[in-house]
């Protein structure tokens, strides 16, 4: 079964439910400073109730004081979850009775005031139900009961939750939807274990793509061993604790996310934003494929600032900084699924598409003629610059030859006297 689409991806607002003006200027701060929403504030139920009414589908989450004035005992939760709102309760001191209460309620957790750390949790919880929305979970147990539970928990934190019965049906949907970053999967289950499930989804998905949660009645350590081993990412027995299984799930969607960020980084240059030498080794390949598969020409531009020794010695390396800033703002109106941006080192730049060669060759020459229109605003200063471009456009051939043929172009570019695009053309044979 798949969930149905949403329109949540519109709601940028959080409901603030909380009678001390500092807590709640504190909370409005950080929110629209760390997380970039928008904010209501309600001091009393009675605050509450008519914000809810007359906002309830702006809001992606309300943060609701457990004691306020006219509502001493969480009577606000009732109210808010009826609009269907997910809710975060905090309080002053924390209470084993008081949490089970709470969470009996089905809000989303239960938070204390009590440190600094206390609002980062709270704030990161936040910023974690906006990027559930975009992330999908699948859940495989033999167990509709079982599935049933894991998937109204998961679509309480805003997941995209989708659920097989089998492994079989599990390798479907992912084959289906690729795109899925977690696997929650039980060990006992007819036809194909969860062990023998996490071997073939690790034969097709590394640890930096999918996460996979095993879970099971038998907590022994081999158990959780066999999982980790066959490529599971955690364990859970279960019955487990809700606040335990989102943390769990958190913690594994963030170590996705801080490698696929460290990844990206690797791959930028810090000064443009374009992609580095590395980005374009790694995608220049799977373009050039793509352009052979598909018989289409393929046209590399190698350019670079002309005279851009002049340009760090009259405006130092700050005002050389700018002009390599300027010229990759402009060449980002070429970025697109189907070509390549990067900055090779220096002055240097290198595009690639996979376009009619008409039209390549019409963009590269606009290309030119934009950037010597187009002064360099720097500090008080506005300087002009040019580029010198080396086009090669026809059917592909190997990467390393396509390169050294543009760059011949670019330096007969820069013989000729510069701000100039020099051409070659090949024919299919």
């Amino acid at each position: 079964m798949e969930p149905a689409m949403t329109s949540d991806f519109e709601r940028d607002t959080v409901l603030i439910v909380e009678d001390s003006t500092t807590f709640s200027n504190l909370l409005q701060r950080r929110i629209a400073r760390d997380l970039g929403l928008k904010t209501l504030v309600a001091a009393s139920l009675a605050e509450a109730k008519e914000l809810v009414s007359d906002h309830f589908d702006e809001f992606i989450v309300a943060l609701l004081d457990l004691n306020l004035p006219d509502a001493p005992d969480g009577e606000v939760i009732a109210p808010v979850l009826a609009y269907g709102i997910p809710a975060i309760v905090f309080t002053g001191t924390y209470s084993d009775e008081v949490r089970e209460s709470v969470l009996a309620r089905n809000v989303l957790d239960y938070v204390t005031k009590e440190s600094a750390e206390d609002l980062n949790y709270l704030l990161k919880l936040i910023q974690r139900l906006q990027k559930n929305r975009s992330t999908k979970v699948l859940v495989v147990d033999d167990s509709s009961s079982v599935r049933l539970f894991i998937m109204n928990l998961l679509r309480l934190r805003n997941f995209k939750a989708f659920e097989a019965e089998n492994g079989e049906r599990a390798l479907e949907l992912l084959e289906k939807h690729p795109d899925i970053k977690l696997v929650i999967t039980d060990y006992h289950m007819p036809g194909m274990d969860g062990f023998e499930l996490t071997r073939r989804i690790r034969a097709k998905y590394t640890r930096e793509q999918l996460a996979i949660i095993g879970i099971s009645a038998h907590g022994s350590g081999a158990m959780s061993a066999q999982f980790l081993k066959k490529g599971a990412t955690d364990f859970l027995v279960k019955p487990f604790v809700n606040e335990e299984f989102f943390c769990r799930i958190e913690q594994n969607l963030e170590v996705m996310e801080y490698i696929e960020e460290i990844h990206f980084l690797s791959q930028r240059d810090y000064l443009t934003g374009l992609g580095n030498r590395r980005h374009f080794f790694d995608t220049a390949p799977k373009l050039l494929a793509a352009a052979r598969r598909e018989g289409k020409p393929v046209s590399i531009t190698m350019l670079d600032i002309d005279h851009f020794k002049k340009v760090n010695d009259t405006y130092g390396h700050d005002g050389g900084d700018a002009a390599l800033r300027h010229i990759a703002l402009i060449l980002r109106e070429f970025e697109a699924p189907r070509t390549l941006v990067a900055r090779f080192g220096g002055e240097e730049f290198c595009i690639i598409l996979i376009d009619d060669a008409g039209d390549a060759s019409q963009r590269i020459e606009n290309l030119r003629r934009r950037v010597a229109a187009s002064p360099v605003d720097w500090q008080e200063n506005s300087f002009s610059i040019t580029i010198s471009l080396g086009h090669l456009c026809g059917p592909p051939t190997e990467l390393e030859t396509m390169l050294v043929t543009s760059d011949a172009l670019l330096y007969r570019a820069k013989q000729n006297g510069r701000n100039r695009v020099e051409e070659s053309r090949t024919e299919s044979t």
